[in-house]
């Protein structure tokens, strides 16, 4: 009972005085000496035996030994001051760790008063809050202190976040190989709006307001390709003379040649892929020969030879341009002519044209519903959109692929300073039904195709030669 007996005799040189004066009861006893069951709850059976003895001086049976304390009560009766108990509380996956006083602060401070091992536990989440609270100095009067709430809920560490961090190991990658996937190919061809301005002075030269070198960089990317589809998207012509607008005379008297030189290089593309479907649609130029008919020459509009009933009519692009005898397909009815490319893609000339570059197909994809084509603007513009359907993620690709006209002002009704790009487009399907579709544009008579630098020629000999328009 030695240990006993000095144990109480402390306990009752702090305490027994306000334990005889207070008539302090077993809970408030318990308190001060830091007694708890093994519960957690207040030990009143050894707290009964201390308040007892405080006023008796009797030692109790019932107490068998000094109270088992929490490591942070301090000195015996003598609880030290700003002292933060700390709790630990088992969840399901994890455990709490929690504080109220003065001494701790932070997160940090908890973790390290809980002695929790950063190398096991990982705190998922944390609190930390602060009042004021009161309490009585020796004087007897009350002065605010300020205290801290900490809690932590924290997990064991997963095995990945255990495993020590090594460096990158750069490993080169293998050689890709192509796909083994077939896919089908167009090539789409935009404005060329042929067509010359004569020299006002000098009546034998005649100035392309189409750029050869742009054409011959198409019929030598057919050749490349070999694609199944040719699609000329219309204005192949220029038409200036038959035109509503006031013009000069520099363009008066060159439909003709216009005509033979654009059936040569349309006979060009024909060549460079002999077994290609290609399609041309009407644009707003070519519809000039229908309006002047309609507007000046009603008669005259849908007239066909009597020996050919059934073909084009006798003022019309497909007969003046003779495409039956190079087997391309005239889709008429500016403004509403389109085609559909592989049933997934709407191909048409168009008749929009917003200001700014990559508004036009920006404006025309806002509503779509498929992929589409179109030319007109001038410009090279290519945009998408990933919409959700019933079978999952469906994306839809808006292209205008410039034009192959000159740029430099020349055109009838331009000029220098026009937002023109000159390029030409290719879309591919997959054997999955995928489209895919690019952009290659073209600056100053080149351009790079499967990263090789294609130069254009303006082929003026072999024109010469195959038209007999030695002028040009």
């Amino acid at each position: 009972m030695g240990t006993d007996l000095d144990w109480l005799r402390a306990f009752e040189a702090v305490y027994g005085q306000r334990i005889r004066d207070n008539k302090c009861c077993a809970t408030a006893v318990a308190r001060m000496a830091g007694l708890q069951t093994p519960e957690g709850a207040p030990d009143l059976i050894r707290a009964k035996a201390i308040a007892t003895f405080s006023r008796t001086g009797k030692v109790p049976d019932s107490l068998l030994g000094a109270p088992d304390r929490s490591p942070t009560a301090g000195p015996i009766g003598k609880r030290p001051k700003n002292v933060s108990a700390v709790e630990i509380q088992d969840l399901k996956e994890g455990k709490t760790v929690a504080s109220k006083g003065q001494r701790i602060k932070t997160l940090e401070g908890l973790l390290a008063a809980a002695e929790v091992d950063p190398s096991v536990w990982v705190v998922t989440k944390s609190v930390i809050n602060k009042w004021d609270g009161f309490i009585k100095t020796k004087s007897g009067k009350t002065r605010t202190v300020p205290l801290w709430q900490v809690k932590a809920w924290i997990a064991r560490k997963p095995e990945f976040l255990k495993a020590p961090v090594q460096p990158v190991r750069h490993i080169p990658r293998k050689p890709s190989k192509p796909s083994k996937e077939s896919t089908s190919t167009c090539v789409v061809i935009p404005d060329s709006q042929n067509g010359y301005r004569i020299h006002s002075q000098h009546k034998d030269r005649w100035e392309p307001i189409h750029d050869r070198r742009a054409w011959d960089l198409a019929v030598q990317l057919c050749q490349r390709e070999q694609p199944e589809e040719i699609i000329l998207l219309g204005d192949m012509l220029d038409l200036a003379p038959v035109g509503r607008w006031p013009i000069d005379n520099s363009v008066m008297g060159t439909t003709y040649t216009t005509m033979h030189e654009l059936h040569w290089w349309i006979g060009q593309l024909r060549q460079a892929a002999p077994s290609a479907r290609i399609r041309y649609l009407e644009g707003n130029h070519e519809h000039r020969i229908r309006r002047q008919l309609l507007d000046n020459m009603r008669e005259m509009s849908g007239l066909r030879p009597v020996t050919d009933p059934d073909g084009p009519e006798l003022v019309s692009i497909p007969r003046l341009l003779g495409l039956k005898d190079l087997d391309v397909e005239y889709i008429g009815g500016y403004p509403g002519a389109e085609t559909w490319l592989w049933s997934k893609v709407r191909v048409l000339h168009g008749s929009t044209a917003k200001r700014g570059s990559g508004a036009t197909v920006g404006s025309l994809i806002k509503d779509a519903n498929a992929s589409l084509i179109m030319g007109h603007i001038h410009r090279l513009e290519l945009c998408g959109k990933t919409v959700t359907t019933a079978q999952g993620q469906a994306t839809y690709y808006a292209m205008s692929p410039g034009c192959i006209c000159r740029i430099d002002g020349v055109v009838p009704g331009s000029d220098p300073k026009r937002n023109w790009q000159q390029g030409l487009g290719i879309v591919r399907r997959t054997k999955r039904g995928k489209i895919l579709m690019s952009l290659l544009p073209i600056a100053h008579g080149e351009m790079v195709h499967n990263g090789d630098l294609l130069s254009g020629s303006s082929r003026i000999e072999d024109i010469r030669k195959a038209t007999g328009h030695k002028w040009l």
